[in-house]
């Protein structure tokens, strides 16, 4: 299943694509989905659709400042929640790529630096960003 392309190549959902066709059938329209690292959010919107669902029942969690504000222009109708899930509340300080060909994955977005320092980037820009643990997450808007 082809989703988007970036930077000319197609990017390919095929480790996702079991879980992804299973959500497809066990989803319906009134289900609440809460998408962790949701990039910029064009999947689970995908989903939405696919599902007939309602955006304001899908929270999309996003740590990376660049990527949350991808969200917000492509889907601004769903959920968005600039914070990492971690294993405890807080605050913790995220680190991203800061390079025009950094393309926001998981391969430039990162709570540990040495992660994203070891690949290609040599610039890296730091910032904080509100930590709550999955638990925390799901009290604090009603979903348990």
């Amino acid at each position: 299943m082809v989703l988007e392309e970036h930077e000319g190549a197609e990017v390919h959902m095929t480790l996702y694509h079991k879980i992804y066709s299973r959500m497809i059938k066990e989803l319906g329209p009134a289900s609440v989905v809460v998408d962790i690292g949701a990039y910029n959010g064009k999947v689970s919107q995908e989903l939405c659709k696919r599902i007939g669902g309602n955006p304001e029942n899908f929270f999309l969690i996003e740590a990376c400042p660049r990527n949350i504000r991808a969200a917000k222009r492509n889907w601004p109708e769903a959920q968005l929640f600039h914070l990492a899930i971690s294993d405890d509340d807080g605050v913790e300080v995220f680190h991203t790529a800061s390079h025009s060909k950094a393309d926001g994955s998981s391969k430039s977005n990162s709570l540990y630096k040495e992660y994203i320092a070891g690949k290609r980037w040599a610039n890296v820009k730091s910032v904080e960003v509100d930590c709550l643990t999955l638990e925390s997450f799901l009290d604090k808007e009603g979903l348990q």
